[in-house]
Parts: structure tokens; C-alpha cells; sequence
């Protein structure tokens, strides 16, 4: 039986107006986090080095 795993993608507000983007994949049935990336633009790149 295969897994799924989920993720997400959190808005987190820096100074001077500015944005930050926390992508996260995690693994419900494990409750953990399998990976993580922080940048300060939301591209395609993000998502997938997360992974």
C-alpha cells in the first residue's frame, strides 16, 4: 500500500512589505516532515526542492 504525502505552502510576512514562502511536504500517516524549503519567491523550484 502506497503513501500520500502532502504539502503546503505558508505566507510568512518579513519587514519593509516584503514575503517569505515556507514550502513544506510532510507525511500524514508518519506525522512527520519529509522536506522543507524557504525563499523569497514562489516558483515551481520551490515546490520541487522541497521534495
Amino acid at each position: 500500500m502506497s503513501g500520500v504525502w502532502q504539502t503546503d505552502i505558508t505566507y510568512i510576512q518579513l519587514t519593509n512589505h516584503r514575503w517569505g514562502y515556507l514550502e513544506t511536504v510532510l507525511d500524514p500517516k508518519k506525522r512527520k516532515t519529509l522536506g522543507y524549503k524557504i525563499d523569497d519567491t514562489m516558483t515551481t523550484e520551490l515546490a520541487i526542492n522541497a521534495l
